[in-house]
């Protein structure tokens, strides 16, 4: 249903600041603003703010922290356009609001971030990580790079200046420092990770053409394709096409 009919009659419209997601997907670029939240650049949806700035309709940023064993109700300062807005002027209202109000939820997480139900999905908001994601080779360039890397004697193992190796429950998570995306190795997978791992030996042409079948070569190459992409490995021992940055 579109929000414009109930706006202009006047009704209340309550949307979670957090819900970034939208029908694009979290990487998607339509109807984003950037501000700053946390110290870091984050693309957030904007709708909402537009919606005001085009009916001239007030923000009440508000949320509901847990104190005391209690939920209590705090307002932050009314957020209103000089009036409706169209264009350049729309656009400008709205990335004034959109960074006042995450100034406003800023402070409250800063406060109680155990309370943020949904921070699990920063590292998706933010600006750095959507910009990587969309500049990433193709999947046969990366496969044909990496083969020519092996064949010329390369190394593969983890990018340390990239990737923070977290043990757990016996396990070993890796996670982006940059992006805050983590990596759980399949448990099928586990060997080929303990390899490129900084205490493994890394990956070479030798152990992969040791690899008990042709579909198991392949989905080796394809796992290490994924994460050359998305620079959680490095390469030694030969010059790649592919810089891998902290």
């Amino acid at each position: 249903m579109s929000l414009g009919r109930p706006l202009a009659a006047g009704e209340i419209i309550l949307a979670y600041v957090d819900g970034n997601t939208g029908q694009d997907g979290p990487l998607g670029g339509e109807s984003r603003t950037e501000v700053s939240f946390l110290g870091y650049p984050i693309r957030i949806k904007n709708g909402v703010a537009r919606l005001a700035a085009r009916f001239a309709c007030p923000i009440l940023p508000v949320l509901a922290p847990r104190r005391g064993g209690a939920g209590h109700f705090v307002a932050g300062p009314i957020i209103e356009p000089p009036g409706r807005l169209r264009g350049a002027a729309q656009e400008r209202f709205a990335e004034r609001a959109l960074q006042r109000i995450y100034g406003f939820f800023e402070k409250h997480v800063l406060e109680s971030p155990e309370q943020w139900e949904s921070a699990c999905f920063f590292h998706r908001w933010r600006a750095g990580a959507q910009v990587a994601a969309s500049v990433a080779p193709s999947a046969g360039d990366l496969r044909r790079e990496l083969e020519r890397l092996l064949e010329g004697g390369g190394v593969l193992r983890v990018n340390r200046q990239r990737i923070v190796e977290i043990g757990r429950g016996g396990e070993t998570l890796w996670t982006d420092a940059r992006t805050l995306n983590a990596y759980r190795p399949p448990a099928a997978e586990a060997p080929l990770f303990a390899r490129l791992a900084a205490a493994g030996p890394g990956v070479d042409r030798a152990w992969l053409a040791e690899r008990p079948t042709a579909a198991a070569k392949q989905k080796a190459l394809a796992m290490l394709s994924h994460l050359l992409a998305r620079q959680a490995i490095t390469v030694a021992g030969a010059a790649s096409a592919w810089r891998t940055s902290p």
